[in-house]
């Protein structure tokens, strides 16, 4: 499930508790998790261009992003 997607069962269930509990674990997230999250899933930033910038391999940061998208995952759900 890519950022579009979030977004969209976002708005197909118009539920407001769930872009409160999204708000509210965002800000619980690591550094590097919220930057995936900002930076790459909602301003389109490649992955090789936040590797570079923060000097982190491409490889650690897909599965960073990986397990962020499972946690947004099992937020929405709840």
């Amino acid at each position: 499930m890519n950022a579009a997607q979030i977004w969209m069962k976002l708005g197909e269930e118009a539920n407001w508790n769930n872009l409160v509990v999204l708000k509210q674990e965002v800000n619980k997230l690591s550094k590097m998790e919220q930057v995936i999250f900002y930076d790459h899933l909602l301003s389109n930033k490649k992955i090789t261009e936040l590797a570079a910038e923060y000097r982190i391999s491409r490889r650690t940061l897909t599965r960073l992003k990986h397990d962020l998208l499972v946690k947004l995952r099992k937020m929405l759900v709840k």
